[in-house]
């Protein structure tokens, strides 16, 4: 973990997004040149937020409407039945397509990183970032639609960019 090279940082600052780590920036820089949304956890928060499982358990479903999230711009959003969520063991960590969660976010202790490559239906994620009154990058890309087939070769850059940039392996 530690800042994105310089290269990296002007890309980012040069479309409008601001630069983070190396990690996050690499998944954001993979969002700019192919258009392809992907989300970095942090593996072992994932699996803290899961009860301490020595088992992860990833899901995607809708939110039952009495449950909340705190998001990556640390706001508590109250949850409702129209916001697709990702799960660990079934508790919320992310607004699906739109935004991460704080308490699995990618920070200077992050040992080992789980990486979200997925497709989403357009409709469910603009409903769900509507009702949060929430549009990032990310929904606007999955609103409008990603190219599904090049899903896997954007995950596979992002795999070859995060170990380059992490010395990961």
């Amino acid at each position: 973990m530690g800042p994105s090279p310089e290269w990296l940082q002007w890309r980012l600052l040069a479309a409008g997004m601001r630069p983070i780590n190396n990690i996050v920036d690499a998944t954001n820089y993979i969002l700019l040149a192919w258009g392809q949304p992907l989300h970095a956890f942090d593996f072992d928060r994932l699996l803290e937020v899961g009860a301490g499982l020595a088992r992860l358990n990833v899901g995607v479903r809708l939110a039952t409407g009495e449950e909340t999230l705190k998001t990556l711009d640390g706001q508590e959003r109250p949850l409702n039945l129209q916001n697709l969520v990702i799960t660990s063991n079934d508790r919320p960590v992310a607004l699906a397509g739109v935004m991460g969660g704080e308490e699995t976010e990618v920070g200077d202790q992050t040992q080992a990183i789980f990486l979200e490559a997925a497709l989403f239906d357009s409709v469910a994620i603009r409903r769900s970032a509507r009702a949060q009154g929430l549009r990032t990058e990310a929904s606007a890309r999955y609103e409008r639609g990603v190219n599904q087939i090049e899903l896997d070769n954007a995950a596979q850059r992002a795999i070859t960019l995060i170990v380059s940039l992490a010395g990961a392996g």
